[in-house]
């Protein structure tokens, strides 16, 4: 399968498990942005590293959204290609199969860690969700598969 398809399709599927029941009730059909403004696509989003790269005299760091092996290695190795010079992983995934363990899923996002930094030569930041259950634990599993760095994509509760 082409890997810009892939990525497409997996993109695709995620958005309609997001999107699942949002029409039951009036106020939930504002709990997740329209993305038909700016959703450029696999390949518009290369175009618009390369033309960020072109414009600016400071670091472009790329940004991308991964939960499985595949088309998403090589497509962090076509955003380096493009100009990046960093990426951002985010490991943000919404668990729908109630089989699936965390250990499982922390695993398959260890790997994918892996995976990627064996593609790229540029430097690697990993934005982890907030649905870990062994943070420390993660973070030091993520560092030995090759992340450079750790964000976490917790929010603050106003008090």
């Amino acid at each position: 399968m082409d890997k810009a398809l892939q990525i497409t399709l997996e993109s695709q599927m995620l958005d309609r498990h997001l999107l699942a029941g949002t029409e039951s009730f009036a106020e939930s059909l504002t709990y997740f942005p329209d993305l038909t403004g700016y959703n450029l696509g696999p390949e518009g989003y290369l175009e618009h590293l390369r033309k960020a790269k072109r414009a600016v005299g400071i670091p472009v760091i790329g940004s991308l959204n991964g939960v499985s092996l595949g088309g998403w290695t090589d497509y962090a190795k076509k955003m380096e290609d493009a100009g990046a010079d960093a990426l951002e992983l985010n490991l943000y995934y919404v668990v729908t199969d109630p089989d699936l363990k965390s250990g499982d899923i922390e695993s398959a996002q260890v790997d994918l860690v892996a995976d990627v930094r064996s593609a790229i030569r540029i430097p690697l930041a990993v934005k982890i969700s907030p649905f870990v259950t062994a943070l420390p634990n993660f973070a030091r599993r993520l560092v030995a598969a090759g992340a450079n760095g750790l964000a976490w994509s917790g929010r603050e509760r106003n008090r």
